[in-house]
């Protein structure tokens, strides 16, 4: 009898150690929202190969909710709580003050707002990109290269994501020449694509000729108004050079994939802490790109190498880029 209980109470050790085993190898539940497409070809774009590295690199289950407004966002966070996701990345500035409240709600879940400002220390956190360092270069460019000395700026909604890029712009194309006019304009839309292109026409006809756009798939449009009256542009997101080849000067990258990768290692490892975390060109998070370059062949040469000595400095912490995302400059 002891002999038969023995063998009995080994054999549940065994189920009992491989439930386990089961349940730690079982992969995470990852949900993605955004605020238009996912596969737009800039911001949201972005994120949505960051989810695509987690699913084929870690093997995540995963969800993801496109087109949600910030009315609709707390019901979406609220339900893949429900359906007991590990991880929730909102990929919006507008998300994070809505994914700190329901966080409260579900302690189990990690909420992760990309370029959001909020954190709780403990379940809901704001990993965040420093644009601004990546802005100040472009605003250098702008500035070195406009010859009206009037540069246009088209961002999506005022809020700290947004002026640190505009600031970010402003601080150096002033820098350059404190004569300069910096325009700074909004569509206060993420998707649509009519604003941006009369905010660009009319700042075209008073001037400006040269734009840069930080507003998702809804800046495009100012692009390729620029592109049209052949002026330089520089692209957001991703490379953007495909627009034209011959006014597209650069872009500015954001691998986001680095920065929601670092967030899943962190909360694997458990160093997620409920924090803000920042992701610069020294982590490899921002950058410029032109196809395989930095810049297009058109950039003069010594230009190029001014530009590319700035970028060492920012990577190295020689120079740092502040933003002051708290204070909009106009």
């Amino acid at each position: 009898m002891k002999k038969l209980l023995s063998i009995l109470l080994c054999a549940i050790l065994v189920l009992t150690s491989a439930a386990v085993a089961l349940a730690e190898d079982k992969p995470l539940k990852v949900a993605l929202i955004v605020t238009g497409k996912a596969q737009d070809g800039g911001w949201n774009q972005c994120a949505y190969d960051g989810l695509q590295l987690l699913i084929n690199k870690y093997n995540v289950e995963f969800s993801v909710m496109e087109d949600v407004s910030v009315a609709d966002v707390e019901n979406h966070l609220i339900s893949y709580g429900n359906d007991g996701y590990d991880i929730v990345f909102g990929h919006s500035q507008q998300y994070g003050e809505y994914m700190l409240d329901v966080a409260e709600m579900f302690p189990d879940t990690k909420f992760i707002a990309i370029e959001g400002t909020d954190c709780n220390g403990s379940n809901m956190a704001s990993y965040q990109l420093k644009c601004q360092e990546t802005a100040y270069v472009i605003g250098t460019l702008a500035a070195k290269t406009s010859k009206s000395q009037k540069i246009l700026i088209v961002s999506s909604f005022p809020g700290p994501s947004m002026n640190k890029i505009v600031n970010g712009y402003y601080d150096a194309a002033k820098a350059v020449n404190p004569d300069i006019t910096v325009l700074a304009q909004y569509t206060n839309s993420y998707v649509d694509m009519t604003v941006a292109q009369e905010i660009a026409e009319n700042a075209i006809q008073n001037g400006t000729d040269f734009i840069y756009h930080c507003a998702n798939a809804a800046g495009d449009p100012a692009l390729i108004a620029g592109i049209n009256h052949q002026l330089p542009v520089v692209g957001d997101s991703y490379d953007q050079s495909y627009l034209s080849a011959d006014y597209v000067l650069t872009s500015a990258q954001y691998n986001v994939d680095k920065l929601m990768e670092k967030a899943y290692n962190d909360i694997v490892n458990g160093a997620f802490n409920g924090s803000i975390v920042e992701g610069g060109m020294a982590d490899g998070v921002v950058g410029l790109v032109y196809g395989t370059e930095t810049f297009n062949p058109s950039v003069p040469a010594e230009l190029q190498a001014e530009l590319n000595d700035m970028i060492a400095k920012i990577t190295s912490g020689e120079m740092e880029i502040v933003g002051n995302p708290a204070d909009l400059k106009q």
